[in-house]
């Protein structure tokens, strides 16, 4: 009943207090049972929901024999606050348990990082040495939210390249409509970022043209061939011309 009534409580703060209070009440009733694992399980995925972090550790450390759901629980509420310094701490504790790492669990330290690119392409090619000795790969999760940081910086040659070795990684990518869109997006972004460095470099060009000349030189022909050959390269794909 008390495990029920904490996951039905809401986002915020006022929740994350809540949860901790239910289960402490259950607890002071049932002093036998404490901890209960449902309960404070269910309690830490609403701290995660609401921010409260330090509290959602609280609980996790509150358990002398913490379980799976539990750890996976307390690494989502991390990874929910953007807690990456600590989701990252979290993984390495887990991985010293002796917990078997899996894509699901990578993403969360992930998303916890996103907004430093930098970091989440170190922590990505770290957490794939991990995945090896586990037996395991990344998933497309973690290629998407490494891919989107790199987008989100304009670093498009490391996005592009976590792009192609998705899809050499899993063949099911090739078909699978999320990464057809997350392509889409690096298209776009790749696209613009060359048109305004083509941009740039007809302005420039026209500046130092004859005045009242609209013609384009040979070299702002010769600069947009380049841009649609280096698309082409880029994505594997045929230039329009």
């Amino acid at each position: 009943e008390y495990a029920s009534r904490i996951a039905s409580l809401k986002k915020g703060a006022d929740c994350a207090t809540e949860a901790v209070r239910l289960v402490n009440q259950l607890h002071s009733l049932e002093p036998e049972n404490a901890p209960n694992r449902f309960a404070v399980c269910a309690a830490v995925s609403v701290c995660g929901r609401g921010g409260a972090w330090e509290m959602a550790l609280e609980l996790f450390a509150s358990v002398p024999e913490p379980d799976q759901p539990l750890y996976h629980s307390t690494l989502g509420a991390l990874s929910k606050s953007r807690k990456g310094s600590e989701a990252y701490d979290f993984l390495g504790r887990m991985r010293h348990a002796s917990f078997a790492l899996d894509g699901f669990l990578v993403n969360q330290v992930l998303l916890a990082n996103q907004g430093d690119c930098e970091r989440v392409v170190s922590l990505f090619r770290e957490c794939e040495v991990w995945l090896a000795e586990a037996g395991a790969l990344p998933n497309a999760a973690c290629y998407a939210t490494a891919i989107r940081s790199c987008i989100e910086a304009r670093d498009l040659a490391t996005a592009c390249t976590l792009f192609q070795e998705a899809k050499k990684a899993d063949q099911a990518l090739n078909s699978d409509s999320d990464f057809e869109k997350l392509e889409e997006s690096l298209w776009k972004a790749w696209s613009r970022m060359r048109l305004e460095e083509t941009l740039l470099f007809c302005s420039r060009d026209c500046c130092s043209s004859t005045a009242g000349s609209l013609a384009p030189s040979d070299r702002t022909v010769t600069k947009a061939l380049e841009v649609e050959l280096g698309l082409a390269a880029d994505f594997g794909v045929m230039p329009s011309f």
